[in-house]
């Protein structure tokens, strides 16, 4: 069961990318989608529907990056919280007409997931990218050094 989840989970992570890619691939300068065979799509197809789930399940830790983004105003608005504030700054961010100082945190919080999301599929893009010589590579120091010895 856990290999399933891990195979759709490498799908709906790399599908957005792989699906962007694969138009950009096929498309005629026009926008106009043309569906004939290359060996570029091809080989971005057979990374994409096997190579790259495999890598995942073989090397399960290169899956997950967990690319966490903190913005310099995100990191000055931490600072500015652990700060004691007096009576005159709680009134100042009640009344203020712009934006309060949560408002503030909350966008840049939100801009912040954004950047790590955007990071997330590309990383995932360049893991459908390297897969295929990647799994070959795997496979090969895997026969090396678990090749049988043969007594004569």
């Amino acid at each position: 069961m856990v290999i399933v989840k891990n195979i759709l989970a490498a799908y709906l992570r790399g599908g957005l990318f792989f699906i962007a890619v694969y138009y950009l691939i096929t498309a005629d300068p026009d926008g106009t989608l043309q569906l004939h065979w290359t060996w570029l799509n091809l080989y971005w197809t057979t990374s994409f529907l096997i190579a790259y789930p495999l890598l995942i399940i073989i090397r399960p830790q290169i899956g997950h990056p967990h690319l966490k983004t903190k913005s310099l105003r995100s990191k000055s608005a931490a600072i500015e919280r652990q700060q004691p504030s007096n009576l005159a700054d709680t009134y100042h961010d009640a009344t203020n007409p712009v934006k309060s100082r949560l408002a503030i945190d909350a966008a840049n919080q939100q801009r912040d997931a954004d950047i790590s999301l955007i990071a997330d599929i590309f990383y995932c893009g360049i893991l459908i990218i390297i897969a295929l010589p990647a799994l070959i590579l795997v496979g090969l120091s895997h026969l090396i050094h678990h090749r049988p010895n043969k007594k004569v």
